[in-house]
């Protein structure tokens, strides 16, 4: 966590630098760093972009962005460039069971999930095996009656989970029975109160609608190495879009990649040659049967990812210590194993505790 000029440890995490800050530090952290960077006077807050649109070539190629403020009224601005940063965790994406129309318990989204109490007593199947859907699961389990992890690459882990007294991993769900039981594809099937949804969200873009650029099945395209759309780059770009992966790291070598573009200190390649790379990562995601949705995904190349967005900037590149410690925290979660965060091996301290 933290960035290279603005870390976390020190400032408003007092705790081993070692272990995971909570939700109210990571708050806490942003703030700060709104504040101390300046960023905080520059942002407008309680505005909801509407548009975003070009003027066009004969008018320099500026962008006109309309939003409406918090009395209701709608205002336009022009500027040079825009970087779209709006995340990709606001509209959730839920998945569609077969027979889910007659079902009569109840269903909800992680979007939504706040606090265990609403799942006591409860039996409960969780749908995706993210980091989401184990980190919840393994929250309501200490007052649900049984919690079940539903996941299509779950095959080789079935069964109950060993460290946990209620919770098992279920392959995919297939459909709602006529008796209102869920069955998975392996034919087994359980009685449910309540279906929680941890299956990502939409990248949505509702105030974009620019002539070659789309998202289609959760993939934003095209764009180069995820951030430029070669037809209005480099004055139209996106940051935060990759998923799993180095998030703050990611942001930041984004961010710096951008601004080093429009300062002119870096340049692009032309647009048919970011086109041609475009084509070749999907070339590529065809090649190993990834799916079209899996586009912004950069696991497990976050070495390789993270190190070429350095060498665009001059930054140095991604520390093997901390790719160590991301690599061991990702397989204790999904081990679930629910105190990883806090108890790392002695041997270990030199790889998680890197600034």
């Amino acid at each position: 966590m933290g960035f290279s000029d603005f870390p976390l440890a020190g400032r408003v995490f007092a705790g081993d630098a070692c272990a995971f800050p909570g939700h109210r530090e990571m708050l806490a952290f942003l703030d700060a760093f709104a504040e101390e960077s300046g960023v905080a006077a520059h942002v407008r807050l309680r505005a909801e972009v509407l548009r975003v649109r070009l003027l066009g070539q004969e008018q320099g190629e500026r962008w006109v962005v309309a939003w409406r403020g918090e009395d209701g009224e709608v205002a336009e601005e022009v500027f040079d460039a825009v970087v779209v940063c709006n995340g990709h965790w606001t509209v959730p994406q839920v998945a569609k069971i077969r027979g889910i129309d007659n079902w009569r318990g109840k269903q909800m989204h992680s979007h939504n999930y706040r606090v265990p109490e609403p799942f006591r007593d409860q039996n409960v199947v969780v749908v995706g095996m993210g980091t989401s859907g184990v980190d919840i699961a393994l929250e309501i389990s200490h007052v649900a009656k049984e919690v079940h992890i539903a996941s299509r690459y779950s095959e080789d882990r079935l069964g109950k989970v060993e460290l946990c007294k209620n919770v098992w991993i279920q392959t995919e769900v297939d459909c709602i029975q006529d008796d209102g039981k869920i069955r998975f594809t392996d034919g087994s099937a359980v009685a449910a109160d309540i279906i929680l949804y941890c299956t990502g969200y939409h990248y949505h873009f509702p105030f974009l609608d620019l002539d070659g650029l789309t998202v289609d099945d959760n993939r934003v395209g095209p764009l180069y190495n995820h951030v430029f759309p070669p037809k209005y780059a480099p004055n139209l770009s996106f940051v935060g879009l990759p998923a799993k992966t180095v998030i703050f790291q990611t942001l930041e070598m984004e961010s710096k990649w951008v601004a080093a573009v429009l300062s002119g200190r870096t340049t692009l390649p032309g647009e048919e040659d970011m086109m041609a790379a475009v084509r070749e990562h999907y070339r590529q995601m065809e090649e190993a049967g990834k799916p079209k949705r899996h586009t912004h995904v950069i696991m497990p190349k976050w070495e390789e990812h993270l190190n070429w967005l350095a060498d665009q900037v001059g930054e140095p590149r991604l520390q093997a210590a901390r790719l160590e410690m991301l690599e061991k925290a990702f397989r204790c979660a999904w081990s679930l194993d629910e105190g990883y965060r806090d108890r790392w091996e002695q041997e270990d301290n030199s790889a998680t505790s890197a600034p």
